[in-house]
């Protein structure tokens, strides 16, 4: 993948560079004639072997994580934070490449991360509230997960609903 880095960019980033920079959060596409991965906070698309990159978004000030494929392999939904925390946002593809601006899924307070698609095109996420202030807990156990779907309406989703609940001493309830 470091060669891959170097495609995308059309940068040399020496080895002590690379930290937080790198190549991460590799995603298949289904049909394996696309991978799409988290380089330099942005979303890209490429084919397996590195070549043809084509981001998907051209956003700046946006850090952009957790790729995921549709079943169907006509959209990729993704983390991204513009500010306000994490949010999931949905981008529609045709051959292999970005066919609009991306579409907010959520935009509730706090983080939405790590999205994933189930087979018949709804989206499991994991959500936490924004932490309040002084708030000493573990993050990482504030985490719930959540489900959301297509609205009827183009381009728009149903408001998510719980599958947990974690209380205040991190334990989820289902």
């Amino acid at each position: 993948l470091a060669g891959l880095a170097a495609t995308v960019a059309g940068l040399t980033i020496t080895q002590a560079q690379q930290g937080p920079f790198g190549v991460q959060d590799p995603a298949w596409a289904h049909d394996g004639k696309h991978i799409a991965v988290s380089y330099l906070d942005r979303i890209w698309i490429m084919t397996p072997d590195g070549r043809q990159p084509k981001a998907i978004t051209t956003g700046e000030g946006t850090i952009e994580r957790e790729p995921a494929w549709s079943a169907d392999g006509s959209k990729v939904a993704f983390a991204a934070d513009r500010g306000k925390g994490f949010d999931i946002f949905v981008v529609n593809l045709k051959n292999g490449a970005p066919n609009g601006a991306p579409i907010a899924v959520t935009t509730t307070e706090g983080d939405e991360r790590w999205p994933s698609w189930t087979n018949d095109g709804r989206i499991v996420f994991a959500h936490r509230n924004a932490p309040a202030a002084g708030h000493n807990g573990d993050a990482s156990l504030q985490f719930d997960l959540f489900l959301t779907r297509p609205a009827a309406a183009p381009d728009t989703w149903e408001p998510a609903i719980a599958l947990t609940e974690t209380n205040e001493i991190g334990r989820a309830h289902v």
